[in-house]
């Protein structure tokens, strides 16, 4: 098989962000967390558009990859590579 093109963008959240500075004792739902970090993700991307930084952020993580296999592994969801 050809090479493949595999470009992975991976943004994180950390879901003590959310409780910084404060007393409470209360947490968020689950979904409230993936909301608000998912809101999170929109405005990164969003940002990085806006100040054309995204193209350089995607080509930093650009790469060949040999085989299907490989290929495979590098599929969003797998933390193989």
């Amino acid at each position: 098989m050809g090479r493949k093109i595999v470009t992975r963008l991976e943004l994180y959240f950390d879901e003590d962000i959310l409780y910084e500075g404060t007393d409470s004792t209360d947490r968020r739902s689950d979904d409230d967390v993936l909301a608000y970090a998912t809101e999170c993700f929109v405005d990164d991307v969003f940002q990085m558009v806006k100040y054309n930084d995204l193209y350089q952020v995607a080509r930093e993580r650009t790469y060949f990859v040999e085989s299907d296999e490989k290929a495979a592994a590098a599929e969003p969801g797998n933390n193989n590579v």
